[in-house]
């Protein structure tokens, strides 16, 4: 018997034990998950951020470079009206007196005009030129040249502009392949990243702008736009000085930006600097884009402020909650194991009381208040001859008490109900079969 109550004891202990453990895993897991769940979070939220803001600066590049179009739209309006072959200096200041160039197009070096020059039209062009503007320009090569020339034939302001008056671009890959490319698409085209001829110190961070002009008429292929070229409107460009910030907070952004054009070596064109405010370790996100016949690779890295700035789940704060709240949730767990552990313990000396008292040789009786028996063991079955099922119920006071002691009965009931204490004394009670026993009376429970 002893031996089952101390197993059923264990396997209690065992169970509480085994469900503070669930509890335990149970809120480890629960923070796992959230913790995952806002890690996730984070990193998606930040990751369309980032997608946000590198589409945003591709669109600022383009339409800051997009303005440079337009003027040079303007201009070959100009030069078409004046007659792409015959068009004077004066003429063409006419229309650069109607921007403000600096301030529009800041980064542009000028405005100008290149006109296509057959190689045997070479002398008349020279000719020509000196009658119609009234002075001379020398025709220059970058490198040995045999062939069409693509000749600058005006750039305004001019004296900042010398060194670019005259120089045939037909004579340098870079721009040569430009504007032959602009030629055959009809569309606004830059060059590779050049060194400018009168900014010789930006290395590679320049660019013309090309737009084709064309003669009267419609050119839908290739091969016709080819023929009907006359030249190109033009601008000379910065790229620092185009760019400017890129559209974003340096503070914030780091933006760098390459050509990465197929077939050619990448070049950096612009660097928004402020370089030792960012890490390697800060995150970054790249993208490329076609730019006016141009493929450039956008990079752009984020500070701790910017991201810090997009509304994340803040993962320390988080883990601390969800930590504490855990902590109060085992802690109430605890509380109710213990209760339901001290009162299964109770429940069990109780049990293993009645197990002591019914497996006992001595006649052990229990009644309540009113003098009804509750309980009946084997001892007293025996001493008196009823069995359990037999005596629980009745009143003792009928069931083993003499007659002549029926007044001592009451007193016990009665003292017991008024909570005085009650010494042990012998008495007599009666057996089944009418036998009169000496018994040993016992205090209240």
């Amino acid at each position: 018997m002893m031996s089952l109550l101390n197993r059923l004891k264990t396997t209690n202990l065992r169970g509480s034990l085994t469900r503070l453990a669930a509890s335990l895993g149970i809120s480890v897991a629960m923070i796992v998950i959230c913790m995952f769940a806002a890690h996730k979070y984070n990193h998606e939220h930040l990751q369309a951020s980032f997608q946000a803001t590198l589409t945003e600066t591709q669109k600022i590049i383009y339409e800051r470079l997009r303005r440079y179009e337009y003027g040079l739209r303007g201009m070959r309006g100009a030069i078409a009206v004046a007659d792409p072959q015959s068009v004077t200096e004066e003429q063409l200041n006419i229309y650069v007196r109607t921007r403000d160039i600096p301030s529009e197009f800041p980064g542009a070096k000028g405005i100008g005009y290149i006109q296509l020059v057959k190689a045997e039209e070479k002398d008349n062009f020279l000719k020509n030129f000196r009658r119609k503007n009234g002075f001379e320009i020398e025709i220059r090569n970058l490198n040995p040249y045999v062939g069409d020339l693509y000749v600058i034939r005006y750039i305004s302001p001019r004296a900042p502009n010398l060194n670019a008056m005259g120089l045939n671009i037909a004579s340098e890959e870079k721009r040569r392949h430009a504007a032959d490319a602009s030629a055959r698409t009809g569309r606004a085209t830059l060059t590779a990243p050049i060194v400018l001829v009168q900014d010789p110190t930006k290395i590679k961070q320049s660019f013309l702008f090309l737009l084709p002009i064309y003669a009267p008429g419609e050119h839908d292929s290739p091969a016709e736009r080819v023929r009907a070229l006359r030249g190109w409107s033009y601008s000379p460009l910065s790229m620092n000085e185009v760019l400017g910030d890129g559209g974003i907070d340096p503070e914030k952004l780091h933006l760098k930006i390459s050509d990465v054009s197929a077939g050619e070596q990448p070049a950096i064109i612009f660097d928004s600097g402020n370089n030792s405010r960012f890490k390697t370790t800060d995150p970054s996100v790249h993208g490329e884009v076609d730019i006016y016949g141009r493929r450039w690779a956008t990079e752009i890295t984020f500070s701790k402020a910017f991201v810090a700035s997009q509304g994340i789940i803040p993962l320390w704060w988080l883990f601390v909650l969800l930590l504490s709240l855990a902590a109060l949730a085992n802690v109430f767990v605890y509380i109710r194991l213990r209760r339901e552990q001290e009162s299964r313990t109770l429940q069990l000396a109780r049990t293993e009381l009645a197990m002591i008292v019914d497996s006992s040789i001595d006649a052990i009786i229990g009644k309540n208040i009113d003098g009804v028996v509750t309980s009946w063991n084997r001892g007293a079955e025996a001493l008196f001859g009823y069995t359990s099922r037999e005596a629980i119920g009745q009143r003792l006071l009928e069931l083993i008490v003499p007659v002549d002691r029926h007044n001592e009965e009451i007193e016990i009931l009665t003292a017991v109900r008024n909570g005085k204490s009650l010494s042990h004394f012998e008495t007599k009670r009666n057996a089944k079969d009418g036998r009169l026993l000496d018994v040993l009376t016992c205090s209240p429970i």
